[in-house]
C-alpha cells in the first residue's frame, strides 16, 4: 500500500473532522485510527470513517463492524445516512480475489465519490 505524503495526511483528517463535525451523541467517538475517526455504540458497532485522498481524487471511507456478526443492510444503511449522508451515492466493492484482503471478521466498507459523480447519469435512473 502507498502511503501518502504527510501533509496529505494532516489534510485528510482535517477533512474528516469537518465531516464528522455533527454526527449524533449516540455514536461515541472514541479516537483515531490512522486519519480515519473511531466511533462506536452501545449496542457493539464500530465505524471508522475518514476522507482519503487518492489519485483520482477524494473519497470518504466508511467500515462499519461488529465484534459477533457481520452488520445488517440496516445497520449498514443507516451509519451510510449518519456519516455520508441521506441523499449520498454510496459504493461496496467485491474486488478480485487475489485483492481482496480481510483485517476483520465482521466488517463492511462503503465508499463515496466526492469530486463528481460516481457514474453516468444514464444509469443512476
Amino acid at each position: 500500500m502507498k502511503f501518502p505524503r504527510l501533509s496529505s495526511r494532516v489534510e485528510m483528517i482535517e477533512e474528516t473532522k469537518k465531516a464528522i463535525e455533527k454526527i449524533p451523541r449516540e455514536w461515541l467517538r472514541s479516537g483515531w485510527h490512522g486519519p480515519a475517526a473511531v466511533f462506536n455504540r452501545v449496542d457493539g458497532r464500530r465505524v471508522l470513517f475518514g476522507v482519503e485522498f487518492h489519485d483520482d481524487g477524494k473519497w470518504q471511507h466508511l467500515s462499519l463492524s461488529r465484534p459477533d456478526r457481520n452488520p445488517s443492510w440496516i445497520e449498514l444503511r443507516e451509519a451510510k445516512n449518519v456519516f455520508m449522508g441521506p441523499e449520498a451515492t454510496a459504493i461496496q466493492i467485491a474486488p478480485p480475489e487475489s485483492e481482496y484482503v480481510n483485517e476483520h471478521r465482521f466488517c463492511f466498507h462503503l465508499w463515496r465519490y466526492l469530486d463528481g459523480p460516481l457514474w453516468p447519469v444514464e444509469l443512476r435512473k
